[in-house]
């Protein structure tokens, strides 16, 4: 056959397909009449007041019976995204405090195991403190407590390391290594040192900004008492025999409060500036061992590591600064204080999984200094989501169904966006050449993802891989006590965490988040992050018409993405490293554009508040003005994604007379939906940290002319006013 009748026959191959194309949208019906349509169509009617005009108040006629429909309160606010969070809550709550039962899954009885002994204050109320000492014993002592018979000669920070994360505790505090994907070759895996950043438990950070004097004579009576509690002795103010005891531990943990303060000053100091060519440093084991000789890295190493497994050549340090500024304060301080300091802070992580006296004591001087109180559950759920997030995110995703396939549609979001935000970009007036050219720099290299890929849920459902990964957990015959099967699942997983240089990973393997709600833009990696949690009702499905994932999730993804762009995105490069790319006359000509909004804004508040003085932060306002951008990037990206389609898109059960556009906006209030109580409202009105859920849909909307025209406003009403502030991008 010819290259003429091969070019008919694909010809008329095409024609057939668009003909059949065609036919099943004539034959088929005009409207959604899926499950999930008609769930989201009753959501969303439910929500609307249809007596309202949606020219006079969108806002109400789109939302007026939300808070009739959605009964979930959390601190007197509510909205559609924290309905997931309810519906995800729920399902945990289910899975967690149900009684065991003989037919559980393995790994769910060991989840139970943990969990609710951990929220029974009766049965902890009956246990020792003696796990906790056997444990510091095998550390190697607690030297302000063995007095003279601790001997520093037999300290060296690098075995002390070893032997308290190998017992079970958390540990890390002057640096943390682990082994994860090499973030320059994501083929292999890297052992990395890394400066020691924030807290994974609740509470357990105590030394605050500012540190006041006040604050630094409560800790170290806190310290004090904290260390008699723990040995049994807590008459120790009035006993005269502790009394050379009592001088002794002030003296000594004294001095570790001190250690504490500067090597905080360090790590904050690293973490603030971040330097973008100290993030990843190769480096030879001797190397290490000369510029930081406070620690024998090369025995740290070859104790952490399996016995067959070589130290590699290389290893990756991350904030080299940081670790060359502590050598004088490490030289300097003798190993008494050193080893005071990290078991105090090893004692302060198990204190809250031990009796009532002690997780009293930890929230008496939370409470003297202005910290929120720990609560026991807060540490329960916390023990489950960073030990154990891997397992109980496996459980909870064969319990909780979620649309698959989601990546592709909000990938096409996303992409429509940013092709979008080229042209926006090179049309600003309040931002110069220069700023453009790092703005559209920035914009190239803008990624995209899920927090979990399809084929990472895929292999979390897997509850054959689930059983293989924790097949040799055992918590041991002390199932009941809450120290020793934390200490166990910490064991366990360091022991998986330091076998990955010689066995294949597993999605266990990964810092895996399917519990949060919403999507976020990274400015440190310079990427949009759409949690799984996300894609659920009454938020996203891949089955509705696009107008509502646009207007909806597109929005929410809008906001986000503005915020890379906007005064906030303004302190991070391209790379995701601190560097203000902004110019002085661009950051004053970008204030100058948000003054429309503000003093919109402002009004709305006085009026719904009747206060003439709000304690209103200008810089706080204009961090707040990129979330009206949300709608006008989403819409731009769903006209464009109909330009690419043959046929009309269906419309939803009982919204007939609407048009497309109409739905898309409806879709845009729903998703911003919300409930506020008085109090609560007042508080953020006054304040101006942020933008009330029903501004956020009249603010943007009466000022895009594109609303105006798919509602045929007239001009002169609430929602088209004569005067329209211009949106940033």
């Amino acid at each position: 056959m010819n290259i003429i009748g091969k070019y008919i026959i694909l010809m008329v191959f095409i024609i057939c397909l668009v003909g059949l194309g065609s036919l099943i949208a004539i034959l088929g019906p005009n409207k959604c009449v899926r499950k999930s349509c008609i769930r989201k169509a009753n959501f969303i009617r439910n929500c609307m007041n249809l007596e309202i005009n949606p020219c006079d108040d969108f806002y109400k006629f789109s939302c007026d019976n939300f808070s009739k429909v959605v009964a979930y309160r959390k601190g007197g606010v509510a909205s559609v995204l924290d309905h997931i969070n309810y519906d995800i809550s729920e399902v945990l709550q289910r899975l967690t405090t149900n009684p065991l039962q003989v037919t559980d899954d393995r790994i769910l009885k060991i989840v139970k195991k943990i969990y609710q002994p951990c929220l029974d204050t009766t049965l902890i109320s009956l246990q020792s403190v003696q796990p906790l000492w056997d444990a510091v014993w095998l550390v190697g002592g607690f030297p302000v407590v063995d007095g003279d018979q601790w001997k520093e000669s037999d300290f060296e920070l690098g075995h002390f390391e070893h032997k308290s994360r190998k017992n079970g505790f958390e540990s890390q505090h002057i640096f943390r290594s682990f082994i994860r994907e090499d973030s320059k070759d994501p083929s292999k895996f890297s052992i990395y040192i890394i400066p020691p950043k924030h807290p994974h438990l609740p509470g357990k950070e105590i030394v605050t900004e500012p540190y006041t004097e006040k604050i630094h004579k409560h800790y170290d009576s806190f310290i004090v008492r904290m260390m008699f509690l723990l040995l049994n002795h807590d008459d120790y103010e009035q006993n005269p025999v502790l009394r050379d005891t009592k001088l002794r531990f002030e003296k000594e943990l004294g001095e570790t409060t001190i250690f504490k303060l500067d090597l905080n000053k360090h790590q904050k100091a690293y973490w603030a500036e971040q330097d973008p060519i100290d993030i990843y440093n190769p480096m030879t084991i001797e190397r290490i061992q000369n510029e930081f000789p406070y620690v024998e890295w090369k025995e740290f190493f070859r104790r952490m590591l399996p016995k067959s497994m070589k130290i590699p050549n290389e290893i990756i340090v991350v904030g080299s600064s940081y670790f060359k500024s502590i050598t004088d304060l490490m030289l300097k301080t003798s190993k008494r204080t050193i080893a005071n300091f990290l078991i105090v802070e090893n004692c302060l992580e198990a204190s809250l999984f031990l009796p009532k006296q002690y997780f009293a004591t930890y929230n008496k001087f939370t409470t003297q200094i202005g910290i929120p109180n720990v609560k026991r559950s807060q540490v329960c759920d916390q023990i489950l989501q960073t030990t154990l997030k891997g397992a109980l995110s496996s459980l909870f995703l064969q319990t909780y169904v979620f649309t698959a396939g989601s990546q592709p549609i909000l990938n096409e979001i996303a992409i429509g966006m940013k092709e979008n935000m080229k042209k926006n970009i090179d049309s600003l007036e309040w931002m110069d050449e220069k700023t453009k050219e790092e703005a559209i720099l920035k914009l190239k290299n803008v990624r995209f993802a899920l927090s979990l890929s399809d084929d990472e849920i895929h292999e979390l459902q897997d509850s054959e891989g689930r059983a293989r990964y924790f097949e040799d957990l055992c918590l041991g015959r002390q199932v009941s006590h809450v120290l020793p099967s934390y200490f166990c699942v910490n064991k366990y997983l360091l022991n998986k965490n330091w076998e990955l240089l010689s066995r294949k990973p597993t999605v266990f393997d990964k810092d895996i988040d399917v519990f949060s709600k919403g999507i976020s833009y990274d400015q440190k990696k310079n990427s949009l992050i759409a949690v799984y949690g996300v894609l659920k009702y009454p938020a996203f499905d891949g089955i509705w018409p696009m107008y509502m994932n646009y207007g909806g999730i597109g929005s929410v993804l809008g906001t986000a993405f503005a915020n890379g762009f906007d005064i906030s995105g303004s302190n991070y490069n391209y790379m995701g490293f601190k560097s203000k790319w902004w110019t002085a006359e661009t950051e004053n000509l970008y204030s100058h554009q948000c003054e429309c909004f503000e003093k919109e804004y402002e009004t709305y508040a006085r009026n719904l508040t009747r206060l003439t003085l709000l304690k209103w932060d200008s810089t706080e306002v204009s961090k707040q003005v990129s979330k009206f951008e949300g709608v006008n990037l989403a819409y731009q990206a769903y006209r464009k994604f109909l330009q690419t389609r043959f046929l009309k898109e269906q419309s939803l059960p009982g919204f007939e007379n609407f048009t497309a556009e109409q739905l898309f906006f409806i879709s845009h209030a729903n998703i911003d939906c919300g409930y506020y109580s008085t109090k609560k409202l007042q508080s953020v009105l006054t304040k101006g940290n942020d933008i009330i859920y029903e501004y956020r849909v009249t603010g943007s909307l009466q000022n895009l002319q594109e609303f105006s025209e798919a509602f045929e406003c007239k001009r002169g009403t609430k929602m088209n006013p004569e005067k329209k502030c211009k949106f940033l991008f």
